[in-house]
């Protein structure tokens, strides 16, 4: 009993140390595997972070050109507004003057009306006097001009005047100037191809004269008897005829 006894605890001493030794063979297997698990969820971690990193990078750039491609189509509207706002800048700067212009036009159109108005209340005999009038303003500034066109002859000429009206039409520049606005026909060729000289109104007073005596006469109206002499001045006749 007691060999047996023996053998017995011999035996539960073995079993005992020998469960020991595997619990603790165990326990430092699981501590290692512990540890691998802790290094390999680190690498895991390690690794998700560098992958969220590599996807954001993209993401972001994405997101930039995104943005970007949104400003360049809002340039061109911006763009187009500034060059309408300067148009409309320089519209305004023009507006002052435009306006101060239509301003004259209708204080004009105004004094026109209320000239007419009152043309419309003469008299015949009023209408036909302020028109002979007219008329012979208008004599004298055809006098004045053929006396201009004369001395811009006589310059050419040896200080003479020219024989006839005609030969200085280089100087009138149109044969109108020879016509009086009074005369019962009016104005009798457009230009000098038609010309008739008989019906020329201004009599030629001081052919080939002398340019020097500028008090002489040189052409005179037949309607309305004016004198124009030859330093260009006009002795105008206050009671002509159609006055």
């Amino acid at each position: 009993m007691k060999i047996l006894a023996g053998l017995a605890l011999a035996v539960s001493v073995g079993l005992n140390v020998y469960l020991w030794q595997q619990g603790a063979r165990l326990r430092a297997e699981t501590e290692a595997l512990r540890a691998s698990a802790g290094e390999a969820e680190g690498w895991r971690a390690e690794h998700e972070t560098l992958k969220t990193q590599s996807t954001a990078k993209p993401a972001t750039s994405e997101a930039d050109a995104r943005e970007l491609a949104r400003l360049r189509s809002e340039l061109g509207p911006l763009r187009k507004q500034a060059a309408d706002a300067e148009s409309l800048r320089a519209q305004a700067a023009e507006a002052g003057p435009l306006r101060a212009q239509l301003t004259a036009a209708k204080k004009s159109l105004v004094a026109a009306e209320e000239n007419l108005a009152e043309a419309a209340k003469l008299t015949p005999e009023e209408a036909q006097a302020l028109k002979g009038e007219a008329q012979s303003i208008a004599c004298i500034s055809n006098m004045k001009q053929i006396g201009v066109a004369a001395r811009l002859y006589a310059k050419e000429h040896g200080n003479t005047f020219p024989p006839d009206l005609v030969a200085m039409k280089d100087e009138l520049g149109t044969p109108k100037l020879l016509f009086c606005p009074g005369a019962p026909g009016g104005v009798q060729a457009m230009d000098w191809t038609h010309l008739n000289v008989s019906t020329i109104s201004y009599q030629f007073l001081n052919p080939n004269g002398n340019a020097s005596d500028s008090q002489k006469p040189l052409v005179t109206c037949s309607m309305h008897g004016h004198v124009g002499l030859s330093d260009t001045s006009v002795n105008a006749r206050r009671n002509s005829p159609t006055q």
